[in-house]
Protein backbone atom coordinates (compact mmCIF):
# COMPACT_ATOMS: atom_id res chain seq x y z
CA UNK A 1 0.00 0.00 0.00
CA UNK A 2 2.88 2.14 0.78
CA UNK A 3 4.71 2.12 -2.51
CA UNK A 4 1.31 2.37 -4.08
CA UNK A 5 0.37 5.46 -2.62
CA UNK A 6 3.76 7.10 -3.91
CA UNK A 7 2.96 6.39 -7.48
CA UNK A 8 -0.45 7.87 -6.80
CA UNK A 9 1.11 10.93 -5.27
CA UNK A 10 3.47 10.87 -8.16
CA UNK A 11 0.79 10.64 -10.99
CA UNK A 12 -0.89 13.01 -8.60
CA UNK A 13 1.22 15.58 -8.08
CA UNK A 14 5.06 14.61 -8.41
CA UNK A 15 4.80 15.34 -12.91
CA UNK A 16 4.31 19.20 -11.79
CA UNK A 17 6.08 19.51 -8.63
CA UNK A 18 9.06 17.60 -8.13
CA UNK A 19 10.69 20.42 -10.00
CA UNK A 20 8.84 23.16 -8.83
CA UNK A 21 9.33 22.27 -4.83
CA UNK A 22 12.60 20.33 -5.74
CA UNK A 23 13.33 16.81 -4.79
CA UNK A 24 14.35 16.88 -1.54
CA UNK A 25 10.63 19.20 -0.56
CA UNK A 26 8.67 16.64 -2.92
CA UNK A 27 9.97 13.00 -1.47
CA UNK A 28 9.53 14.98 1.95
CA UNK A 29 5.84 15.36 1.30
CA UNK A 30 5.40 12.52 -0.75
CA UNK A 31 6.91 10.11 2.08
CA UNK A 32 4.91 12.05 4.69
CA UNK A 33 1.51 11.44 3.13
CA UNK A 34 1.82 7.72 3.58
CA UNK A 35 0.16 8.51 6.94
CA UNK A 36 -2.81 8.88 5.14
CA UNK A 37 -2.96 4.97 5.23
CA UNK A 38 -3.26 4.74 8.47
CA UNK A 39 -6.20 7.07 8.71
CA UNK A 40 -7.85 5.59 5.79
CA UNK A 41 -7.06 2.10 4.93
CA UNK A 42 -6.40 1.14 8.42
CA UNK A 43 -8.48 -1.97 8.16
CA UNK A 44 -6.36 -3.25 5.64
CA UNK A 45 -3.27 -3.46 7.59
CA UNK A 46 -2.43 -6.36 9.26
CA UNK A 47 -3.60 -6.62 13.54
CA UNK A 48 -1.39 -3.91 15.85
CA UNK A 49 0.51 -2.57 12.14
CA UNK A 50 0.82 0.67 10.81
CA UNK A 51 2.93 3.11 8.73
CA UNK A 52 5.28 4.98 11.20
CA UNK A 53 7.37 6.76 8.20
CA UNK A 54 11.01 8.08 8.99
CA UNK A 55 11.53 10.24 12.05
CA UNK A 56 12.35 13.13 10.01
CA UNK A 57 9.10 13.13 8.98
CA UNK A 58 6.88 13.11 12.16
CA UNK A 59 6.33 17.00 12.44
CA UNK A 60 4.97 17.02 8.94
CA UNK A 61 2.92 13.83 9.27
CA UNK A 62 1.12 15.80 12.60
CA UNK A 63 0.27 18.29 10.25
CA UNK A 64 -1.46 16.17 7.16
CA UNK A 65 -3.10 14.54 9.86
CA UNK A 66 -4.66 17.61 11.00
CA UNK A 67 -5.38 19.25 7.83
CA UNK A 68 -6.42 15.64 6.65
CA UNK A 69 -9.16 15.79 9.63
CA UNK A 70 -10.41 19.11 8.38
CA UNK A 71 -10.76 18.61 4.53
CA UNK A 72 -10.93 15.08 3.52
CA UNK A 73 -9.83 16.27 0.14
CA UNK A 74 -6.59 15.94 -1.09
CA UNK A 75 -6.06 18.83 -3.34
CA UNK A 76 -6.69 20.89 -0.47
CA UNK A 77 -4.07 19.26 1.26
CA UNK A 78 -1.81 19.61 -0.89
CA UNK A 79 -1.72 23.30 -0.86
CA UNK A 80 -1.29 23.44 2.46
CA UNK A 81 1.71 21.39 2.39
CA UNK A 82 3.38 23.43 -0.42
CA UNK A 83 2.80 26.93 0.58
Amino acid sequence: MHEYWHLYTWYKFGVIWEEKLGKQKYNDIKESLTVLLNIECKDLFPENKKDIGYPQHQELREKIIKIWNETKDIDKLWVELIS
